[in-house]
This record gives C-alpha cells, structure tokens and sequence, in this order.
C-alpha cells in the first residue's frame, strides 16, 4: 500500500513544536521520506523564499565533506540542479547517478559523488507560485539500487508535505529575547580561505552555533564560503546582485540576515556581514513565510514605520475598519495578539 500524504504531514506538523535537536528534525524528516523513497542520507534545506538562498536546514547521515564538495561545486558555477535551475523546469526534479556520464557539469558532480561513497542524488525543489521554499536531497551509496523515475515521481508526491511542514517550523520560531549583538564582518578571499573575522562576527557565530544552528552557521569558513558559493558572479540570479540569507528565528532563536558584497580590487574576496535581520533585511522573507497578503505586508510596513492606523488608513485610502481587519488577518497568521508583539520580532527585540 502506498504511503498517505496526509499520515506524513501529520507526523512531521505534530512534531515541529516539539523542541526537537537539528539531529533529531533531521532523523524524523528522513524516516518519513524514506516510506516513499528509499535513502541512506538526506539534506532538506530551507530557502529564504524571495531570494532562493540557502537559510537553514536539517541533515540525516550527509556527510560533511560531501556537503562541502557539493557547494564548492556551485561555487564554481557548475552544479546543474541548483534552485534556479531547478525552478526553470517544468517539474523542479533533477538526478545524478554515477553511471550516466553525459554532460560536463554531470561529471563533475559524479565525481564528488564517487569521490565520497555515493552512487546517486535525487534533488526536489519545493516551490508554489513565486516562491522557492526549500530543497530536499537524498543520496544512495554505492551497490545500492539507483534512482530512478518511480522514485522521482513519488518524491514529487511528497512535496506539498515538505513544504507544509517547512512552514511550520519557521512560523513556530520564538519571538527574540533581549537586544541583538552588533553587526560583524567576515572576509573571505577569492580562493575559499578566511582572511578574517571580526569580533562581533565570532559572538554571532558562537550564539548560532548555542541555538543549536547548522555546522555551517556557526564556523566561520563554513558560513563565509556558502554565502559566498550563493554569490559568485558566476551564479545568475532573478533577485538582484546580493541574495541574502535569512535565518529563522527558530532555528537561531532571532531572525538573522547574513549578505556579502565583493571587495575592491577585483581579487575575488567577499565580505560577509551578519546581522539581526529587521525591517527591510527581514520583512519580504517574512511576509512570505507567514503568508502576508500584498495588501498585509503594506499595513505592517506602514506599522514599521511608526504610524498609526488612522495614518495608514488615509495614507492608503482605506478605512480604519478595513485596516483594522487587516491586522487581525496580520495577527491571526503570525501568532501575535498586538502591534507590540508584532513589532517585537521585526526589529529585533
């Protein structure tokens, strides 16, 4: 009998507000995906909806230096599936198997695999309408059976799931206690090394790495090259020259924004700024993750920037009942009870 879409998001939606370790999230999403397609290591990762970056994710037996590998790849710019990729297909699927030896970028990435005990990936971005909610990767080591279309096909069956429940758990985040740190600079050369790391830097990553965040977070080389591989100029994007990441609050207990610009000089070297994401840093990722209609995101920026609803009712032609209604509506979907509250997370405390 076929696995029931509803059963696995009940399961995964049940277990969102439970506290669970990065480790744990990670052990329950591959148990349920493996009901539809068998795996030995998975990696779901979630997007920062507007930009498409990598914001956070949750890893089952994915092997470190393979995860490196694969990003340098994309670095590099020859990773085939990545999410802008992906996005341009019809059906956002891709695979790679170590025996199919066609195009360029596809040895390549047969290689990393080879090179680290894997046969074959099965890649499935989680997209509706504009967004771009997360991917999901699933790897099977060598002498195992290989991907193939049955397992796409029912992957793709599962991405409503997955997608719900990435929702869930970044709708779960707390609201942030107390006052954010400073913003902090890490440079990072052309050639993947740190050249430095500020002090408010070292106290950013150390209070990822206390909340539990992804290994990548919280070392500096590590958070430094993966925002730089999303970056690189050899990367084409629909969002602009800096895609950002932004980190939930509840998987770094605030909204965190991480950007990087090149340097002068033309020698490749980025600086890497991470912040408390507020306002403008946080508000489009917001929006969308909450599910804020056009007309709510504009009431709330309205709020942002200090008026009232009288204000903003006759700023937009509305009336006050109307905008009224609004915030209720803005309140209902983000699970605050005021403006206050509301405030609270988008700036940061």
């Amino acid at each position: 009998m076929a696995p029931d879409p509803g059963v696995s998001l009940r399961r995964l939606t049940s277990a969102v507000g439970e506290g669970l370790t990065r480790d744990a999230m990670g052990a329950l999403v591959s148990r349920e995906v493996a009901l539809w397609v068998p795996h030995d290591a998975l990696n779901l990762v979630g997007l920062n909806p507007v930009s498409g970056t990598v914001s956070f994710g949750f890893w089952h037996r994915y092997p470190r230096d393979l995860a490196r590998a694969e990003m340098l790849n994309c670095f590099l710019g020859d990773d085939s599936m990545r999410p802008i990729d992906l996005a341009r297909r019809r059906v956002p699927i891709g695979m790679v198997r170590v025996e199919s030896r066609h195009r360029a970028e596809e040895r390549r990435a047969e290689s990393i695999l080879s090179a680290h005990g894997a046969a074959c990936e099965l890649r499935l971005l989680l997209r509706s309408g504009r967004n771009l909610w997360g991917v999901l990767c699933l790897f099977r080591e060598e002498g195992r059976s290989l991907f193939g279309a049955d397992d796409a096909d029912r992957l793709v069956r599962l991405s409503p799931v997955l997608t719900a429940a990435l929702r869930g758990y970044v709708q779960a985040g707390p609201a942030p206690v107390g006052p954010a740190l400073p913003p902090g600079v890490i440079v990072v050369g052309g050639d993947h090394v740190v050249r430095g790391v500020t002090a408010q830097a070292r106290a950013w990553l150390a209070e990822l790495r206390d909340a539990g965040a992804s290994d990548w977070l919280f070392s500096p080389e590590w958070a430094a090259v993966s925002l730089a591989s999303e970056t690189s100029p050899t990367l084409d994007t629909q969002y602009g020259a800096r895609p950002r990441i932004c980190v939930p609050a509840a998987h770094a207990r605030r909204w965190v924004a991480l950007h990087a610009q090149p340097l002068e000089g033309g020698s490749g070297d980025m600086a890497v700024v991470v912040q408390a994401a507020t306002g403008e840093l946080l508000l489009p990722a917001f929006a969308a993750w909450y599910g804020l209609t056009p007309r709510e995101r504009c009431i709330v920026d309205h709020l942002q920037a200090g008026l009232a609803q009288k204000q903003i009712a006759h700023r937009l032609g509305l009336s006050p009942y109307t905008v009224s209604d609004h915030l209720k509506a803005v309140f209902r979907k983000t699970h605050t009870h005021s403006r206050d509250e509301l405030m609270a997370i988008l700036c940061g405390g």
